[in-house]
């Protein structure tokens, strides 16, 4: 019966998608422009040379030799070979997802075992500092000096969820790097890094897009704003969060209006930010395409980073306030700190739930092929989580 089922939901929810499409095609057409513009004006400008100096960085063999001075510290605190050091600066100073593919690249190349780039992917794959000070703070709270200490946050728990994730990781063995990574002339390795940069651009836009339509048609149609009023507290409140959970930057910029006390704001802005949400996890799947990294150790490490970021914002809010804005300080409601924290415990919730279903529904799949010939999936792509099958 439950074979039956979830291929039944699936189908039904493709269907509704597409009734949505051809029912609102103006608000469908509003939100793409909306979304494609943010995609062509802010995002991809700011990630295109990154990721071409990702893909130069490992193919000219810059990884390897400055990752010969940092294999100490990053088998230490990480149990990560050296050559993941200038990855990590990588993903650190970029953004979403120009870490992940540089994990990706490195592993590609030899430079770090499955287990290790599993772990890479959550370790490497943050916002960056032109998204948390141009765009949250200069361009939300009005000082960019908000966005530094929210990056600040970000970035202590970025490795902070790294080193708990090398709790029970074995040693990197010293002296031992294991195969060499493959050094490329400058010519061939910048027009492979260039291409490769231009075709993961195109996947970030087309998530993007496809995330900014998906949200529009989920407000527009009434279904996010009647899930809000079945859970407790302020349904705005809500349906920034899960909207934040679909896509960061559009559930970040509905946060910052919220009717809440900035520092409160304040935490879920880095819990989403941590969590990056299912578009970000998306883009990081597109990376992935034909390689056998899993994605347990990112969504673990995304979890973890989400919640420690949003504990560092809420426990170093002191040192936020002198840089707030005066209009950003004063709340026009009061919530109970038990009910913030539901909040924030719930949305963490939703997110897992979201990807267990995810994974749920390609087992489900799988078995009713292999049971009854009948593919769901023959025509459409891989579903996200086929590497955790």
């Amino acid at each position: 019966m439950r074979t039956r089922v979830v291929p039944l939901l699936t189908t039904a929810a493709i269907l509704l998608f597409g009734a949505g499409i051809l029912l609102m095609p103006g608000d469908v057409a509003a939100a793409a422009r909306t979304a494609a513009g943010m995609a062509a004006g802010s995002v991809l400008p700011t990630l295109f040379p990154f990721l071409v100096l990702a893909d130069l960085a490992v193919a000219m063999g810059v990884t390897e030799q400055i990752g010969s001075r940092m294999g100490g510290l990053m088998s230490r605190l990480f149990r990560q070979p050296g050559a993941a050091g200038p990855v990590l600066a990588l993903g650190l100073l970029s953004g979403y997802p120009v870490g992940a593919a540089a994990a990706v690249k490195l592993y590609r190349a030899g430079g770090c075992t499955r287990e290790q780039g599993g772990r890479l992917l959550a370790l490497c794959n943050n916002t960056g500092p032109a998204f948390a000070v141009g765009v949250v703070g200069a361009a939300l709270w009005g000082s960019a000096r908000v966005g530094w200490m929210l990056y600040l946050c970000h970035l202590l728990a970025a490795l902070l969820s790294g080193v708990l994730l090398a709790a029970r990781a074995p040693s990197v063995p010293q002296g031992r790097p294991g195969r060499k990574v493959g050094r490329a002339g400058l010519g061939a390795a910048l027009t492979a890094s260039i291409k490769g940069a231009a075709m993961t651009s195109l996947y970030i836009a087309a998530y993007i897009v496809f995330f900014g339509v998906l949200i529009a048609l989920l407000r527009q149609s009434g279904l996010l704003q009647a899930l809000t009023r079945l859970l407790p507290g302020d349904g705005a409140c809500w349906e920034a969060l899960l909207s934040g959970a679909i896509e960061m930057t559009t559930g970040i910029a509905l946060t910052t209006a919220l009717p809440l006390p900035a520092r409160w704001r304040l935490a879920l802005q880095s819990l989403l930010m941590g969590l990056a949400g299912l578009s970000v996890l998306c883009q990081v799947q597109g990376v992935l395409e034909e390689t056998d990294l899993p994605m347990g150790p990112y969504l673990k490490g995304k979890l973890l980073q989400g919640g420690l970021a949003a504990l560092l914002t809420y426990a170093l809010f002191p040192l936020f306030r002198p840089v707030l804005p005066a209009s950003a300080v004063p709340a026009p409601v009061t919530l109970s700190p038990t009910l913030f924290w539901l909040m924030v415990l719930l949305t963490v919730c939703a997110f897992v739930l979201s990807a267990l279903l995810a994974l749920l529904l390609a087992r489900l799949a799988d078995r009713v092929s292999e049971r009854y010939g009948w593919d769901l999936f023959e025509h459409l792509p891989d579903p996200l989580w086929y590497p955790w099958v």
